[in-house]
This record gives structure tokens, sequence and C-alpha cells, in this order.
């Protein structure tokens, strides 16, 4: 299946020490690449089903996010209750990524994995704890201009209902996450206007 010194190889070793522990994917990130440009298939799973590009889209900067597209990563593929927007949503540098997918590829901002407990992308990056403030900010305002619908009613993780971003934003649960508030209700404020 693999040939000696198989850069494909090479990167499955790796990926699984990523699925393991997230933070080695950063750790790797130059020896990835180099495998990468080596032409390892960037459509690999680990052993334990974690997809390559499920941990790239996550923990890579978004160069590197870039080059595994162009290297023919399937930005169509479904990951484990998520896909690459809701993935890329949850990266530290989505306000870049997240409109690359977008206006680029076409990814689906209204996207919701069928048997997910992620909900959309607005919920994603809302949620992340990787991502810093103008980052949410910019990367919410940019999903909501082009016309990631608010009020899909969506189930997520540790909720029992149905229930849309609005609502979410308007819980008491939300109550402590003013840029995310003051964000959303800048947004519905323009459009009243």
């Amino acid at each position: 299946m693999f040939g000696f010194g198989d850069p494909t190889k090479k990167l499955l070793k790796l990926i699984n020490k990523c699925a393991i522990n997230p933070e080695y994917f950063k750790q790797s990130i130059d020896k990835i690449n180099k495998l990468v440009d080596g032409g390892a298939d960037v459509n690999i799973q680990s052993e334990s089903m974690q997809h390559f590009m499920e941990l790239a889209f996550v923990h890579a900067d978004f160069e590197s996010i870039k080059k595994y597209i162009d290297f023919g990563a399937d930005l169509n593929d479904t990951y484990y209750n998520s896909n690459p927007l809701l993935r890329a949503a949850l990266n530290a540098e989505c306000d870049k990524i997240v409109p690359y997918l977008v206006e680029k590829h076409n990814a689906n901002v209204n996207y919701v994995h069928p048997e997910g407990v992620w909900g959309n992308a607005l919920n994603c990056v809302c949620t992340s704890s990787h991502v810093d403030e103008p980052a949410r900010t910019s990367t919410l305002l940019f999903l909501l201009n082009n016309g990631a619908d608010y009020n899909l009613k969506v189930i997520l993780e540790f909720e029992e209902d149905e229930i849309s971003f609005k609502e979410m934003v308007n819980s008491a649960s939300y109550s402590d996450k003013e840029d995310i508030i003051e964000t959303f209700n800048r947004f519905l404020n323009s459009k009243s206007q």
C-alpha cells in the first residue's frame, strides 16, 4: 500500500499522534507541510477515524490550510458531526479561513451536519475557545452579511430543544458574551435601517 519513505505513511503516523494530542499538530506544522509538499495525501484518516483536514481546519494556520486545499483537500467531506466550514469557524484564524472558504470555494454558511451537535458556523465561531474577540467579531459579521440564517433552529450539544442563534444570543447563557451580543445587535440594527 505505501512505499518505503512514503510521505502519506509518514503523515499518517503524525496524524495518529495529533489525534491523541491536538497541540502536537501545531508543533509539527513544518514537518506536516514538508510531507504535503512531498505528495502526502491530505484526505487521509487516522486510525481513530479522525481526518487530517479535520485537525488542520482547527489547528493549522491560514497559509497551510490554503496549501492543503490546493493539494486536493476534499471540501465536501463531512467529519464526525462537522464539515470544513464548521471546523474553520473554530480556528484562531477564522477571520481569514471562513471568508476564504465562502468566497473562493462556495462553502454553505448555513450548513448543519445531519447528526451534528455543533449547530452552524455562527454557533461554532461564538463557542470556540481558540478564537479571540476581534477574530470572532469579524467572522460573525462576515457570516451574517453573507446570509447566515440566525433564525435557523439547530440542536446543540447539552441542549434538549432546537434553538436558533438569535435565541441563543438572547439567552441567559450568553449574558457574559458582550462582544457577541453587541455585534449581533449592531448587525440587526443595520438591517432595520
